[in-house]
């Protein structure tokens, strides 16, 4: 469930035999995109329709009907032909990008996804859900400095409590565990050997685990941390 893209490289790594992938996965997901997808009336079609297209700086294509930030399926790489004088001074989509293979992939794959998700959580069935948190500091490569990093200032209103009452308003009868992962790194702390700082548990549905990571080099952030939080999360769900 966000709030980037690791917990979806780590968990399909960690747990290939249970791993689903979800319409989360590869996005920015702000807690309010999560408010929006959980609530009644979402419609998943009216995703990334020509009229919720917002670029923001650096080409970055963020839906303004869910709010999410559609990192990979629209990276900024992937726009590089439809970029000159298309995006940085025209705020509608061209025909062009609109008619393309990438946009309309992103399209299909957030369909798909949520769709699959959504039939997931109606089987009886117990899913396990991960958000990282980040943990304000050094949550990508190049965050050096006393400002926000990317994950901060997509969690500020993050509430894991309001999640639990989304999730078990709109899938009443889903057995359902949330995991919030908040990741602090060792030039932040006095580092020891221990990768899992710390684990508490809100409710029967609710816990979080405070991982130490590596100063990341790559967004994929430290297996070695991750792995130590995998098998914390297996011995809890006993899988």
């Amino acid at each position: 469930m966000g709030a980037a893209c690791r917990p979806a490289y780590q968990m399909r790594r960690l747990f290939p035999e249970h791993f689903q992938s979800g319409p989360f996965d590869w996005t920015v997901t702000p807690f309010h995109s999560l408010k929006t997808v959980f609530s009644g009336g979402f419609a998943p079609e009216r995703v990334l329709l020509p009229q919720y297209i917002k670029f923001l700086p650096a080409h970055k294509v963020v839906c303004d009907y869910s709010g999410l930030q559609f990192a990979h399926a629209l990276a900024k790489e992937k726009l590089r032909p439809f970029r000159k004088g298309l995006l940085a001074h025209n705020p509608n989509p061209s025909a062009e990008l609109l008619n393309s293979e990438i946009y309309l992939n992103a399209i299909g794959r957030f369909r798909h996804t949520y769709t699959k998700f959504d039939g997931l959580c109606q089987e009886n069935r117990r899913m396990v859900f991960i958000r990282w948190i980040g943990s304000g500091l050094y949550t990508k490569p190049d965050q050096k400095g006393p400002g926000k990093s990317m994950v901060e200032s997509i969690i500020e209103d993050d509430n894991i409590f309001m999640l639990e009452s989304l999730l078990s308003d709109k899938y009443p009868e889903l057995d359902f565990r949330i995991y919030y992962i908040q990741s602090i790194y060792k030039e932040q702390v006095e580092s020891g050997k221990k990768l899992v700082l710390s684990i508490s548990h809100s409710s029967e549905r609710l816990s979080t685990l405070v991982i130490l990571e590596e100063n990341p080099e790559n967004y994929n952030g430290d297996d070695k941390a991750w792995q130590a939080a995998a098998l914390e999360i297996r011995k809890q769900m006993d899988f």
